[in-house]
């Protein structure tokens, strides 16, 4: 993965050019921003430019790397002896302690094939207290030719402590043209569902393809019919299509595809600041049931009230307006 191969990320991708190009780069970084949207592409590129046997320059007049070589053909897989990844256990709720011990020790020793050691931490977040703590050390104290990326979609959560060491590099969503193209390569579904996913997905990649597979286009077109009919309808109907929404399995893509929705279509709505609270509250809905047990269907009752009551406002402003 060279950075020419990145798309989307120009801003950042330059940055760690010209850091590389005048050998001015951080020993530690944070590549922050939403899931999907290329921080461990462009973390991989980054790596790959560095360790890179035959280096070259764009037409830009940056460096990036060959691609060719055997270093590169290894960073394919990332596997490298001179490189470490780091991500979550096997349970997938926590990066421990041991974890960041053995990355530490790796960043402390002498590279076998290039000039630099790498560490790359994929979801930052998910270090627990101890391995946190245990990672400020080598922020302190880094080694010579050490690199350490961390990747985060929420920089603020991470220790202050950690952030105030770290050089931060923030990702932005992906245009949705973007998405459609990225789509085309790694989906073979048709034009106009990869359109949608792609306004659907909120500038993320990861959330493009889920929202192309059939299950979820056939979803989507279901619950998007439910949302066309929400606000004429009386309580008991909603409580009936929380019902329908809950079931385990259709549960989180609900959440979703209604927060993809939201984010689709705030704009053309006069009552913008509410649909923003509404779906910064389908977000936290959204992270707490990854954590509890929560009643799906009165929370999906919830979800409906609320959003009946805010189209409800959203047509009395507009006839509001067109009265003015």
């Amino acid at each position: 993965m060279a950075f020419a191969d990145v798309l989307g990320q120009t801003h950042a991708c330059q940055q760690l050019r010209h850091a590389m190009q005048q050998d001015a780069l951080a020993h530690s970084w944070i590549f922050a921003g939403p899931e999907g949207v290329g921080k461990r592409l462009t973390a991989l590129a980054l790596v790959q430019g560095l360790l890179c046997q035959s280096p070259s320059h764009q037409t830009d007049g940056l460096p990036d790397s060959c691609g060719r070589c055997r270093s590169c053909r290894h960073l394919a897989s990332w596997a490298h002896p001179d490189l470490h990844f780091v991500q979550p256990t096997s349970d997938k709720t926590q990066i421990v302690v041991e974890q960041i011990r053995a990355a530490c020790q790796f960043l402390a020793m002498t590279a076998m094939e290039g000039r630099w050691k790498v560490v790359v931490i994929d979801d930052a977040l998910a270090m627990n207290e101890s391995a946190a703590s245990a990672l400020l050390k080598t922020l302190e104290e880094p080694s010579p030719q050490s690199l350490l990326i961390l990747l985060t979609t929420t920089p603020g959560r991470l220790l202050a402590t950690i952030r105030s060491r770290c050089q931060m590099l923030r990702f932005a969503p992906l245009s949705p043209p973007i998405l459609t193209s990225l789509l085309e390569r790694q989906t073979s579904v048709a034009l106009e569902v990869r359109q949608q996913a792609a306004q659907l997905a909120e500038g993320s990649m990861a959330r493009a393809i889920t929202l192309c597979q059939p299950e979820l286009v056939q979803m989507r077109d279901e619950l998007m019919a439910d949302l066309t009919t929400i606000a004429n309808q009386p309580l008991a109907l909603l409580c009936s299509m929380a019902e329908n929404w809950s079931e385990r399995e259709r549960f989180q893509q609900t959440l979703l595809l209604l927060r993809s929705w939201l984010r689709s279509n705030w704009h053309d709505h006069p009552v913008t600041r509410h649909w923003i609270a509404y779906s910064l509250w389908l977000e936290q809905i959204n992270r707490t049931a990854a954590i509890y047990n929560l009643n799906r269907q009165l929370t999906l009752e919830s979800v409906f009230i609320r959003l009946q009551r805010l189209l409800i406002l959203q047509q009395q402003r507009t006839v509001a307006m067109s009265g003015q």
